[in-house]
């Protein structure tokens, strides 16, 4: 049973609550967790499951709004956009400026929801006259092609300006992915900040909560 279509890809249900991932390369990959319910956890085991609530809030229209996020990251910032699209599309607000930093491997096979958020930034920018208060930029780690790959910290650099000058109008800085690559973030957030303008530190952004990270898996060492 197709439970869902993500770029062309089709996600399948195999019956007893098992999931898999039919690529278009006829590459099959399993889901991590349904597979380990249905084929190792047995009748009768005990498992420990925590549920988090999650620290993200859209904030007031007049706070711009930093996102970086890398692979399953782009989740809540999708949610975000949608939220800011419906606002706009349905009450006439003009939020503040968001700008999303996104990684993914490559842009044919893990970009997620990359023409849903191709939609809502072609829509953003008409309506407000070609200004661009909606940006996006991505990273490739392995684009193909014998092209260099880069990771979110790269792009960040490289766009520092946008950065700076948001947090400078006060901007609230949002992380999600893994831990690796939220320290990372972390990293050249700080030095972005000490060499930029805004006049913030890191230890300022988190005081003032305007530093807000969901972040998974093992700790880098």
């Amino acid at each position: 049973r197709i439970l869902a279509r993500l770029e062309g890809d089709e996600v399948f249900s195999k019956g007893g609550g098992e999931a898999y991932l039919k690529k278009r390369q006829s590459e099959t990959r399993f889901g991590l967790c349904s597979r380990w319910l249905c084929q190792r956890f047995g009748q009768g085991q005990e498992a420990q499951i925590q549920i988090r609530p999650s620290h993200f809030r859209y904030p007031s229209p007049e706070k711009p709004m930093i996102m970086v996020g890398a692979g399953a990251g782009v989740a809540p910032f999708y949610a975000f956009f949608q939220h800011r699209d419906k606002l706009v599309r349905g009450q006439g607000e003009r939020p503040s400026s968001a700008a999303l930093f996104f990684g993914c491997r490559c842009n044919d096979e893990d970009f997620l929801y990359r023409s849903e958020l191709q939609d809502i930034f072609r829509r953003g920018n008409i309506r407000s006259g070609g200004e661009f208060w909606e940006r996006i930029f991505v990273a490739y780690s392995r684009p193909g092609n014998g092209a260099k790959g880069e990771y979110v910290q790269d792009i960040m650099m490289r766009e520092a300006k946008v950065i700076t000058d948001a947090i400078a109008d006060g901007a609230i800085v949002y992380i999600c992915g893994s831990n690796q690559m939220g320290q990372g973030v972390l990293g050249v957030l700080a030095s972005i900040l000490k060499n930029g303008t805004s006049g913030a530190t890191l230890k300022d952004l988190k005081d003032s909560g305007r530093l807000v990270q969901e972040c998974w898996g093992e700790a880098p060492r």
